[in-house]
């Protein structure tokens, strides 16, 4: 008979051996498959020591007089109470962590544990990622850290924040497609390497709220990269929008590029 959760309809070799159900019968190693050889290394398996039986996995034995409607009764059975057990510790577990959480929130100021709570219990799209996993180990452990609970606290009020401002904020058009000026400021730089060698790139925000991303002009890299001041630029490029964003695109072969910080254009 098979591990699996299906009827046992089929008599056990060890069958005629017993007069009510035991989970006693042999099932090959799964690791060899009941060679006794593990064939990747040539060698003897190390899980059933060769015997070509499975150590720890045991089959149901069904006595041989049972009929066929008789063994899928008694697996329904089994099966159902199995369940039951599942869905009762399952019960149980949450309980505990329940009671654990309410202890938790008990020793924190009043405000605090408001906070925390309000943050569990938001829907998952509405939770920042980072407040979210530490409120699962909250749950799940029942305690965490001072430092875990700040961190929470202020990623998810930034979170709250952001999304906030973006809908407060005037619908920005989309983006447009073809070789055009580019006009705007530097929000970000960063290198990377490819069989090209060491590339540069920034992403700009034109003044419209689209952004663009693209490799640094080499006319302008020096102000670009070096300044620590936000930059103000202007090109001609070809834009490609994204896929998944009609803000967002990609820009290439960038000409007639200006910089400049931010400060001096006043």
């Amino acid at each position: 008979m098979s591990n699996t959760d299906t009827a046992p309809v089929s008599p056990h070799p060890q069958s005629s051996q017993v007069d009510k159900p035991s989970k006693a019968g042999a099932e090959p190693c799964y690791r060899c498959g009941g060679s006794g050889i593990f064939s990747q290394f040539h060698g003897t398996c190390y899980r059933c020591g060769g015997r070509g039986i499975d150590p720890t996995y045991r089959s149901w034995i069904l006595p041989a007089s049972w009929t066929v409607e008789q063994c899928i009764e008694w697996d329904e059975k089994r099966l159902a109470r199995n369940a039951a057990a599942t869905d009762r510790r399952h019960e149980r577990e949450v309980e505990k962590r329940d009671a654990a959480l309410v202890e938790f929130l008990a020793e924190q100021d009043e405000d605090i544990a408001a906070q925390i709570q309000a943050i569990i219990d938001l829907p998952y799209e509405d939770k920042h990622e980072i407040a979210n996993d530490i409120g699962h180990k909250l749950r799940r452990y029942g305690s965490i850290s001072v430092g875990q609970v700040e961190l929470m606290i202020k990623v998810q009020a930034e979170f709250d924040q952001r999304r906030e401002d973006k809908a407060n904020a005037p619908a920005v058009p989309p983006l447009v497609e073809g070789r055009r000026v580019i006009e705007g400021l530097v929000i970000s730089t960063k290198t990377k390497d490819s069989q090209y060698g060491t590339q540069y790139k920034m992403l700009v925000e034109e003044d419209d709220g689209n952004r663009v991303f693209g490799t640094i002009p080499r006319s302008i890299d020096d102000v670009v990269w070096d300044t620590n001041r936000t930059v103000r630029v202007s090109f001609t490029a070809a834009v490609t929008v994204s896929k998944d964003d009609e803000n967002f695109g990609f820009y290439n072969r960038p000409t007639k590029a200006t910089a400049t910080p931010l400060e001096e254009t006043a």
